[in-house]
């Protein structure tokens, strides 16, 4: 297993609201690791720490080329109460991973 190198402050996104309907909040956060993750490594993102109870979707990307290239990734996630784990996908060693996690 491998950790997160960090997390960026969490925002709130909100959906547009047709007239008479309840306003919904989606949270995200975006976390990243160093550029030596591999393959099959995965971390763990507690979303209660960041005010969430509830894993909506994830989206990620790694780092062909540090800070420049950067390319879409599939990732698998698990969802334990509110710990998710995201283990990296593709086929590439020692690369930087980041992560976009939405949930309420």
């Amino acid at each position: 297993m491998t950790a997160a190198t960090g997390i960026v402050r969490h925002s709130k996104v909100f959906d547009k609201v047709a007239e008479g309907r309840t306003l919904n909040e989606v949270k995200y956060l975006m976390a990243y690791t160093a550029a030596t993750a591999d393959n099959g490594d995965d971390f763990v993102i507690d979303l209660a720490d960041f005010g969430g109870s509830t894993f909506m979707g994830a989206m990620a990307v790694r780092h062909t080329t540090s800070n420049s290239v950067v390319v879409v990734e599939e990732i698998t996630t698990t969802v334990s109460g509110t710990e998710v784990t995201i283990t990296i996908g593709g086929s590439t060693a020692n690369k930087l991973r980041a992560v976009k996690l939405f949930y309420r």
